[in-house]
């Protein structure tokens, strides 16, 4: 909410005795301000959503900041159901199914080509990563890019599978290729 409040230079967006998330909340229901978008990505954990926003004495959570107007519109993405009800509403919802698993390697084989496609390894990739299309295309491009040190889809699986931290660096963004079609 802060690079929200950013954009239309806000008055007192920087002011620290001010709540950030109370300025854009109600600059995104005032109808004067136009129509508007707002992306709320991976939205999976609605403890979150529900806890106090901030600790200042704010005690409103912070799914209550998100505007409920016909001014915008809101897009989330989240593996929670009742997460993303908590923020749009159940009559709002479009569940998008899962790839299977054929359609996760072949996403994969598209992305690392056939000299580096290994099929057993490929299997046990796409179920690590839970067969989410970006984190597929991410670790192809790391696995691609990473060839001539010798990297392979399993060696990349047993890394990835070693510890949070390395899924967290292997799935970094910095490392994807900006050129990517999914």
């Amino acid at each position: 909410y802060q690079d929200i409040a950013e954009r239309p230079q806000l008055p007192q967006r920087n002011d620290p005795t001010q709540n950030v998330l109370h300025l854009v909340h109600r600059w995104l229901i005032d109808e004067s301000n136009g129509p508007w978008l707002l992306i709320i990505d991976n939205a999976d954990d609605k403890d979150v959503l529900t806890q106090a926003a901030d600790s200042s004495g704010d005690s409103k959570p912070l799914v209550s900041y998100v505007p409920k107007t016909g001014q915008g519109f809101i897009l989330v993405t989240s593996r929670s159901e009742r997460a993303a009800e908590m923020l749009v509403g159940d009559d709002a919802l479009f569940p998008v199914s899962v790839m299977d698993g054929s359609q996760a390697k072949d996403l994969l084989l598209a992305k690392v080509g056939l000299d580096l496609y290994d099929d057993e390894a490929a299997s046990g990739l796409v179920d690590a990563l839970d067969r989410m299309p970006l984190a597929i295309v991410q670790a192809a491009s790391f696995i691609k890019r990473r060839r001539r040190f010798g990297e392979t889809i399993a060696k990349y699986v047993k890394k990835f599978l070693s510890s949070k931290e390395d899924k967290e660096g292997l799935l970094d963004t910095s490392v994807v290729d900006l050129r990517r079609d999914v």
